[in-house]
């Protein structure tokens, strides 16, 4: 992320007028076509729901649509707001211009050689994050960049705020920049302002992951991680000695590389997005003009590497139908047509390729599942284990988590789907009634005497099941297990009952219903309910 060597006092750039403005004028041009065009991708889904949640919910804690109910927080306190109020695409491309025109000021201010080529290589390079959707990542890094040039400039209390910005924008990006920040303070002992940065910039995201927790792990394919590894061990010996805190920062990513394929984490793979994003960049400025021949044998696989994903993605995404909105409509009328008869349920619906399920179908139904694929690894393990899927295995799944239909579109699924699809279409998951069979989609009721209510005991019913709201109809006193993810933060605001984390390791809700009648639950902060799982009542 930064191309610092030993920062000195800013100097006039020697570039021409010309390679000043190209990195984000280019930058600004391809952000232009994104924002217009606005291609899907299929990380995409999940920062266009979290921004219609902002938009219609307001502020949130929790959101009972995925998974059973997850905390908001840990994905980005800042881009759902910033993108209610822009618009997504919109907040996307600003950030890969100012991204470019920070990674090229930073360039300028710490390298003696020329280091237009790398600059432009990254105006371009930023098209490729939002190509691949990953826009909430993408205003972090501005933000990131914001705080290592405030960095060079020796400004640590701006410092501090762009790296507290960046925490709250993208917690990955925070990491990145903690990283970086720490690499080059191990170069520079005497630069503690760095250190002091790096801590600060990093305990927001502590401090979210302690207050609303989520867990789970993001996958990381071998290849992936030799490829990635490789790749950064390569960069570090061929980086010029007198490039001290580049050869720390590369090294120092190196052992992240290695610590997020072997520590299941929510990082895994995502760790991998740094070294795409600025490995051709960052190695195209410390190696001009000495090292050209060097270079150009560098320059196609680093570029391939860090388009390869992005495109591949685009290509799946240009064609398929169910990136569009309308081919949800038969299913959704279906669903909420049965809602009107039947009250709140749960829904599943394999996984897309392009994830749009967990934006337009979350937006009127609970789903089973979502689109975090690190809670998906945490609570849906069985889509991950090698062989196929065992009918008694996927019913089990389905009672556990109160699914009332599975509804399975025609068209292009996530890898984790295909072998759901083969058990639907084979009829063999018993109990399961085929009660939709049009156009592109085949919905099933889960019926059977193990078929699971939301809720259950004491004869309660859930009759609402909003976004951060649970209304119960509870005719008598006694203990209800109602299947949606407890939190610390589920008051009663309503009725009079306790709520507190049943002791399964599904982690669901217990509520013990002190007197009949309606209860509600919602959720509010309160710090002393950190962690807690004990019974909270009114």
């Amino acid at each position: 992320m930064s191309t610092a060597a030993v920062p000195r006092p800013v100097r006039v750039a020697r570039a021409s007028l010309s390679h000043h403005h190209a990195p984000w004028v280019v930058a600004g041009l391809l952000a232009l076509v994104y924002v217009l065009w606005q291609p899907a991708a299929g990380d995409l889904p999940a920062q266009t729901y979290r921004t219609w949640l902002f938009e219609h919910e307001g502020p949130s804690l929790f959101d009972t649509a995925w998974y059973g109910g997850h905390h908001l927080p840990g994905y980005s306190l800042l881009f759902p707001p910033l993108a209610s109020l822009l618009g997504v695409q919109l907040v996307g491309g600003l950030s890969a211009v100012a991204s470019a025109w920070l990674f090229a000021r930073i360039a300028e201010e710490t390298l003696d050689d020329d280091v237009w080529l790398g600059s432009l290589w990254f105006g371009v390079a930023s098209a490729s994050t939002l190509l691949a959707g990953r826009l909430t990542f993408a205003l972090g890094i501005a933000f990131a960049l914001g705080a290592v040039l405030l960095a060079v400039r020796r400004r640590p209390a701006w410092a501090t705020a762009a790296a507290v910005g960046t925490a709250v924008a993208s917690p990955v990006a925070a990491l990145f920049l903690a990283m970086v920040l720490g690499a080059w303070w191990l170069v520079q002992r005497d630069r503690r302002d760095l250190l002091l940065v790096a801590v600060v910039g990093a305990a927001p995201v502590m401090a979210i992951n302690l207050f609303f927790p989520e867990g789970g792990g993001q996958p990381m394919e071998t290849g992936t991680f030799l490829r990635t590894l490789g790749t950064t061990v390569a960069i570090a010996l061929l980086l010029p000695r007198e490039r001290r805190v580049l050869r720390a920062v590369t090294w120092v990513y190196a052992l992240a590389i290695l610590a997020s394929f072997v520590i299941v984490s929510p990082m895994g793979s995502n760790v991998t997005r740094l070294g795409t994003l600025f490995a051709g960049p960052v190695l195209a400025c410390a190696l001009l003009p000495h090292r050209r021949v060097l270079l150009a044998v560098l320059a196609l696989p680093l570029v391939q590497w860090q388009w390869q994903a992005p495109v591949l993605d685009w290509h799946r995404a240009h064609d398929d139908p169910l990136v569009q909105a309308r081919a949800y409509e038969p299913v959704l009328r279906f669903l909420d047509r049965q809602r009107s008869l039947e009250g709140p349920f749960r829904v599943e619906v394999p996984f897309t390729q392009n994830h749009v399920e967990a934006d337009l179908v979350a937006r009127r139904h609970p789903l089973a599942r979502g689109w975090q694929r690190q809670l998906d690894t945490k609570w849906n393990g069985l889509f991950y284990e090698d062989g196929e899927l065992e009918p008694a295995e996927y019913r089990r799944w389905l009672d556990e988590n109160a699914v009332r239909y599975v509804a399975l579109p025609e068209g292009r699924l996530d890898q984790t789907a295909k072998a759901e699809r083969r058990l639907l279409q084979h009829g063999d998951v018993p109990g399961l009634r085929k009660v939709l069979d049009e156009g592109r989609w085949t919905v099933w009721r889960v019926e059977g005497p193990t078929a699971t209510a939301l809720a259950t005991g004491a004869g309660a019913r859930v009759t609402v099941l909003d976004h951060d709201r649970v209304e119960l109809d509870a005719p008598a006193a006694g203990d209800v297990l109602v299947r949606v993810r407890f939190t610390p933060y589920w008051r009663v605001r309503t009725g009079d009952a306790c709520v507190s984390r049943d002791a399964g390791d599904q982690q669901w809700t217990r509520v013990r219903v002190r007197r009949p009648g309606p209860v509600t639950l919602v959720t509010t902060f309160s710090p002393g309910r950190v962690g807690a799982t004990g019974e909270r009542c009114p």
